[in-house]
């Protein structure tokens, strides 16, 4: 899933970092077929999504303004719009059925 590669020129370091998410969202992809709609059997409680921490990491490193919203604000509806929004651009999280 993610893999990381050292380069040496003359004194100078290159760190790359390689991340494929398919096997993640393979995962999930599962999970959804097992859950369907996600609830628990009482109806408490529901798993929507199992977000990968990398691509979270990254979205928030460049100041992408829906994961930041998600992340940290206060605002459960505008947290709930902008997980959306996320869900629209990275369809490989959710792992549910049905809207969000």
């Amino acid at each position: 899933m993610e893999r990381k590669i050292l380069k040496e020129d003359g004194g100078k370091y290159e760190l790359t970092t390689v991340y494929n998410p398919d096997t993640y969202y393979s995962e999930n992809k599962e999970t959804k077929k097992n859950i369907g709609k996600g609830f628990s059997v009482d109806r408490t409680q529901r798993h929507v999504a199992s977000i990968p921490t990398e691509e979270m990491n990254m979205l928030l490193l460049k100041g992408d303004g829906d994961a930041q919203i998600f992340m940290f604000s206060k605002d459960q509806a505008a947290r709930k719009v902008a997980l959306r929004r996320l869900f629209q651009r990275f369809p490989g999280w959710k792992c549910c059925e049905g809207d969000v």
